[in-house]
């Protein structure tokens, strides 16, 4: 659960999307504090100036920083602050990665309002986001791969004779 006062950062290099998520955020039922930064740069020079955050929201494209160097870089900046991936990207093995490195949700930018603040709300409270194409195995539809299920059970099941 949200905690009135809890600060957010956001990175992200685009304008529009820093003023979008700061104003989804904002939207909350707790209003928790939002600053938005242009770069890792920014958050560092904020960091060093004594800043804080209960939570970051990083953009894996960042200017300067090659697939997920940036989330590298973050938690070389702060590495028990929580943060949660965001992207253009949707790509299984991304975020998988993403999850391998400690952030502790990935949302696609294809995501709805609803799902960004849902995933932001499970984060806070100690959960993990982890969009439900990262629970597909890669390639297949989620009805294949029930189908593919269902397979290995009958054959062994075809061999028993009564």
């Amino acid at each position: 659960m949200l905690v009135r006062g809890m600060r957010f950062a956001i990175i992200d290099d685009h304008p529009f999307v820093l003023d979008a998520l700061s104003h989804i955020i904002l939207s909350m039922e707790q209003r928790p504090s939002v600053s938005g930064f242009a770069s890792l740069q920014k958050f560092e020079q904020a960091i060093a100036a004594g800043e804080s955050f209960d939570l970051v929201l990083l953009d894996l494209g960042i200017p300067g920083y090659s697939h997920l160097e940036s989330l590298h870089h973050f938690r070389a900046l702060a590495p028990i602050t929580p943060v949660v991936v965001i992207s253009g990207s949707d790509e299984r093995e991304t975020i998988l990665e993403a999850l391998d490195l400690g952030a502790m949700g990935f949302i696609p930018k294809t995501s709805q309002r609803e799902v960004l603040m849902r995933a932001l709300e499970l984060v806070i409270a100690g959960g993990i986001y982890i969009p439900p194409q990262a629970l597909q195995k890669s390639g297949a539809h989620p009805a294949q791969e029930l189908r593919q299920s269902e397979t290995s059970l009958r054959e062994p099941q075809a061999n028993i004779r009564s």
